[in-house]
């Protein structure tokens, strides 16, 4: 039967291809089928028929606008994935008759404040994973514990537990539900210990965070961020710290190369002199009183008043670089991948020459030149990704990168200089931009691995020995505008 969007088989809703905000399931229907409403974007309401029993996988996945459903008490089984991203559900009450639920039911339903679950006794992999902000769950007394594992990672608000028999459960937080000396119902406690599994504690110290999420909301009643716990997490984009923080250590998020903000709840912390070094995306603090403070690379802080942390946390974010007005003279550090400051012109000769550690480098689209050897003996770096802007490469900037797998020359590069990827022995592919005109001499010396390279039409000329010892190079055909090839 299809009738105002639904397509129904006996009694199974196979598929909604309607886009109303509100929607009613017609009676007689027994089964949200798999993926039935997957992906209605535009689906805010569902009321769903008394007589409904299952509700199959992945059924409302994905309905990120999805606000208010109401599950019938005759539903007795709910799939995986069933409201996996249901970004706006704010809160879930299941009849006694479900006993399950399956594997990431309420993944990333991260403005979730509160589940009733009464019946439950079984718990699937990761079923309220990062609901930030669930705060408040009603459980049973026969909650299976030993399938609370990485079921409410990251879920760090929640403090207030009831039990079907009106018993009531109270903690801070979870830190000092595990660190403290609270006298706790053992489901509470194994859920405590949930919450905490994705960091490694030593009473109120977080010692190593151990998954790479994109935002991170460390819990209330952690007091110290240990030394490296975040380091080199380079997926982190956000940090929100606890107003019980009192000190971040050594290196704390050192090398987290695309943290963009940090958001403090105190305004009492001590931030050791290397805490926040080559994070060199960081672009804006808020304090405690809500006020934000935004990184203009060399342009520096933008605002009025501001308080030395936030002053110390941008001369770490510098601390790596020698500058002279917009000119990178030196890099000092040792990380393997280097985010460069928006604001630099130009990167000077031999700036980042004979550096071992490198792997990647970001350029900012203000970078127009790079000077000679600027790269020289970075014999990691990997891959670097020339801005558009760019309009000058220095001779010898990349010799002897001898890990340097691709180069993508932008349309301001018209000339390769003297031994400019000389000896880049791994080098594999370049790409010419149209109005490219020449290349000068021993520019591709002895890059043994250049299997192909595709001439652009303006090339008038290839200097001495330009390709001397390209091994690997099969077939050249050049343009008609070429004009001379050295020797």
């Amino acid at each position: 039967m299809m009738a105002d969007g639904f397509l129904i088989e006996e009694g199974i809703l196979v598929s909604y291809t309607g886009r109303e905000e509100t929607v009613r399931v017609p009676e007689g229907v027994h089964t949200i089928g798999e993926g039935a409403f997957k992906a209605c974007v535009s689906l805010r309401r569902v009321e769903l028929p008394s007589g409904l029993t299952d509700i199959c996988a992945n059924a409302f996945k994905g309905c990120r606008k999805l606000e208010e459903i109401e599950i019938p008490d005759c539903v007795s089984q709910i799939g995986s994935y069933a409201f996996h991203r249901c970004h706006a559900l704010k809160q879930i009450v299941l009849p006694r008759s479900v006993e399950e639920l399956g594997d990431c039911t309420f993944l990333y339903c991260d403005s979730l404040t509160e589940i009733h679950m009464p019946g439950v006794k079984k718990l699937g992999k990761q079923v309220f994973v990062n609901d930030v902000r669930l705060e408040k769950l009603e459980i049973s007394k026969e909650l299976r514990e030993n399938c609370i594992c990485d079921v409410f990672t990251g879920c760090g608000r929640i403090h207030e537990f009831l039990f079907e028999d009106g018993e009531c459960c109270v903690i801070p937080n979870a830190v000092e539900a595990i660190a403290g000396e609270m006298i706790l119902p053992s489901p509470v406690r194994s859920i405590a210990v949930d919450i905490l599994r994705m960091m490694e504690l030593e009473d109120r110290t977080l010692v190593r965070f151990l998954t790479n999420l994109k935002h991170v909301e460390i819990p209330e009643g952690i007091e110290r961020l240990g030394k490296s716990c975040f380091f080199d997490k380079r997926g982190i984009i956000s940090v929100k710290l606890p107003k019980s923080l009192k000190e971040i250590g050594n290196r704390a998020f050192r090398n987290c190369i695309n943290l963009e903000k940090v958001s403090f709840e105190s305004g009492e912390i001590r931030i050791c002199d290397d805490a926040f070094k080559n994070c060199t995306s960081l672009k804006t603090i808020q304090t405690c009183d809500g006020k934000e403070y935004v990184f203009s690379g060399l342009s520096g802080l933008k605002g009025t008043d501001i308080p030395e942390m936030v002053r110390g946390i941008y001369r770490q974010v510098m601390g790596n670089f020698r500058i002279s007005g917009t000119i990178l003279l030196k890099y000092l550090g040792s990380e393997s991948r280097v985010v460069v400051p928006e604001g630099i012109t130009r990167i000077a000769e031999e700036a980042f020459a004979g550096n071992e550690a490198i792997d990647r480098v970001v350029l900012p689209d203000s970078v127009q030149r790079i000077g000679a050897e600027a790269f020289r003996d970075c014999l990691l770096l990997q891959t670097i990704q020339l801005p558009e802007g760019l309009k000058e490469i220095g001779s010898g900037a990349f010799e002897n990168c001898v890990k340097l797998i691709r180069v993508h020359l932008p349309a301001g590069i018209i000339s390769i200089q003297e031994r400019t990827f000389r000896h880049c022995v791994t080098l594999r592919e370049v790409c010419f931009p149209e109005e490219f005109y020449d290349i000068k001499e021993s520019a591709f010396y002895g890059c043994t691995s250049l299997r192909q390279i595709s001439f652009p039409d303006s090339l008038g000329g290839i200097g001495r020995m330009a390709f001397y010892q390209c091994s690997g190079l099969k077939e050249i055909r050049l343009p008609s505008h070429t004009e001379y090839v050295g020797s």
